[in-house]
């Protein structure tokens, strides 16, 4: 395997001064490899704090637009439910009631059916994975790997 210099590091002949462990900036190699675990302990913490703070914003947009839905689903049913009443009693004056309130539950019955599918294909499309903490991560470890070759 052909060794290719790194411009980021230093041949063995110019790092050491007068042989020992000190690299020409006076830190040690101990030193060093401490300074890279502290690093990379950084970098995890940061990565995890991004993550949190991600799912977080999504929890929040998610439990905001909830409760919108929610109050709107309540004025909504009671809404639906005197215009269904006055549905049937416009229908009692060409039919008998209980067909008139018979028909008008079928109708409601079959909207009910389309929304709720509607409903269920779009929260499968939904999702709350971290994307740009996973995207981060990625980055990161191919950053080491290319460092550590």
């Amino acid at each position: 395997m052909k060794e290719r210099p790194d411009v980021n590091t230093n041949t063995s002949h110019e790092s050491r001064a007068g042989g020992s462990d000190t690299i020409r900036d006076g830190r040690s190699i101990k030193q060093i490899v401490q300074d890279i675990v502290n690093h990379v302990t950084d970098i995890f913490r940061s990565e995890v704090q991004l993550a949190r703070t991600e799912v977080r914003q999504d929890l929040m947009h998610y439990g905001k637009a909830s409760s919108l839905v929610g109050i709107a689903g309540v004025l909504l049913f009671y809404a639906v439910g005197l215009i269904l009443l006055s549905a049937v009693y416009a229908l009692q004056s060409m039919m008998p009631p209980w067909l008139a309130a018979v028909l008008v539950g079928v109708a409601v019955g079959i909207v009910a059916a389309v929304l709720y599918t509607t409903g269920r294909k779009r929260l499968k499309q939904a999702s709350l994975r971290p994307d740009k903490t996973i995207k981060t991560l990625e980055d990161n470890v191919t950053w080491f790997k290319r460092q550590t070759r």
